[in-house]
């Protein structure tokens, strides 16, 4: 199907559905007749086109502003009042006082006793007494102990010599004849020839052998020899014997005396005081603050809108039934 017939049955739908003035636009039909009866007929008509535009619509926008308000509030203060007050109350006062106290005191007594006592007396005696000595007596002893010598033992060592002899080797050198010619000269040079001939020779070398060699010594040996002597000894005899003895003993004296002292005794006084109490005074004050308030502003807004817009256009004329199909061909 081409375009052109889709136009064709487009422009039929529109024609039988809305009717015209429907939209409140006019739409004119004008039919242009053509010179010759093949060309097809075409019409003027008017449709609506969307088209977006741009509007400005007044709009309810909420808006804060500050507003200042007052208020009264309570506030209470503490005044302070003094009163005078008395009470009774019970003091200690001191008071000097005597009084007679019994005491004991311990008096030194000295005197003389008699005592009885046991001594060790010591009695020296001579008592015969065996004793060990060492005596050191000198012994000659023998041992053996370990030398080292050298001993010198012959063996075979195989060396090298140079067995070379010097040879007399004719050689070609370059000289000068009378007449200042070069010339080949033939001269013999003494040359050394090596020849290394390896030989055995005897070597003696000394090798270290230990031997066990005697020897003496002589020891200084003690021997335990006993031997008798005389010593005095100390024995001890118990004696009693008696001996006067001061003997200092206490006894108990009793005594008085008379104490001075110090005691509280109570005693009712009347006391005054100063009390301060506190009153509570309400007092009214006024305090300034801030608020938003809110409230509606019409404010213009620039929106975008879909309107239809009448636009006029030529459409080829063709019959619903028949004549569509030789036009649309």
């Amino acid at each position: 199907m081409t375009i052109r017939t889709s136009i064709c049955w487009l422009l039929v739908l529109t024609v039988s559905t809305i009717a015209p003035g429907a939209l409140g636009i006019a739409s004119a039909d004008t039919v242009v007749e053509s010179e010759s009866a093949a060309t097809p007929q075409y019409i003027e008509r008017t449709v609506m086109r969307p088209q977006m535009v741009t509007e400005t619509k007044m709009c309810t926008v909420t808006e804060y502003r500050n507003e200042t308000r007052e208020r009264e509030y309570t506030v209470y203060k503490r005044v302070a009042e003094t009163s005078a007050r008395s009470c009774d109350v019970t003091v200690m006062v001191p008071e000097q006082r005597t009084r007679v106290e019994k005491y004991t005191v311990m008096r030194p007594v000295t005197r003389t006793v008699t005592q009885t006592y046991k001594v060790q007396v010591p009695v020296w005696q001579e008592v015969p007494q065996s004793y060990t000595v060492q005596v050191p007596q000198v012994e000659v002893r023998q041992a053996y102990r370990t030398t080292c010598r050298k001993v010198p033992v012959t063996v075979m060592k195989t060396v090298c010599r140079d067995a070379g002899c010097w040879v007399n080797k004719t050689a070609q050198v370059p000289a000068c004849d009378p007449c200042g010619r070069a010339v080949m000269r033939t001269v013999c040079r003494p040359v050394y020839v090596p020849k290394m001939v390896s030989e055995q020779v005897p070597v003696t070398r000394y090798k270290t052998e230990q031997v066990q060699v005697p020897y003496q010594y002589n020891v200084t040996v003690c021997k335990p020899q006993v031997r008798t002597r005389t010593v005095r000894v100390c024995n001890y005899r118990m004696e009693t014997r008696q001996r006067n003895v001061q003997v200092c003993e206490t006894e108990c004296v009793p005594m008085t005396r008379n104490v001075n002292y110090t005691c509280m005794v109570p005693q009712k006084q009347q006391r005054s005081y100063n009390v301060t109490t506190y009153r509570m005074i309400p007092e009214k004050r006024v305090q300034t603050y801030k608020v938003c308030v809110p409230h509606q502003v019409q404010k213009p807004v620039q929106v975008k809108a879909c309107r239809m817009v009448p636009e006029t256009v030529r459409v080829p004329v063709c019959d619903p039934c028949d004549a569509c199909n030789d036009c649309c061909s």
